[in-house]
């Protein structure tokens, strides 16, 4: 069953900041999906440049 999606439980975040694990966990994520970001425009860049000067 799902939950209401406007109920936000302030004390259970807080909680999750003060996991270390949790935090880790996140700041990796955060990473990878920078890192995915940067190869997508990457790879639009070398498109481009390819139809263009190809």
């Amino acid at each position: 069953m799902a939950g209401d999606p406007l109920y936000q439980d302030e004390d259970q975040f807080k909680r999750m900041a003060a996991n270390p694990q949790i935090m880790d966990r996140l700041l990796r994520l955060q990473g990878l999906k920078i890192a995915t970001g940067l190869v997508a425009l990457a790879l639009i860049a070398a498109i481009w440049l390819t139809w263009r000067f190809g």
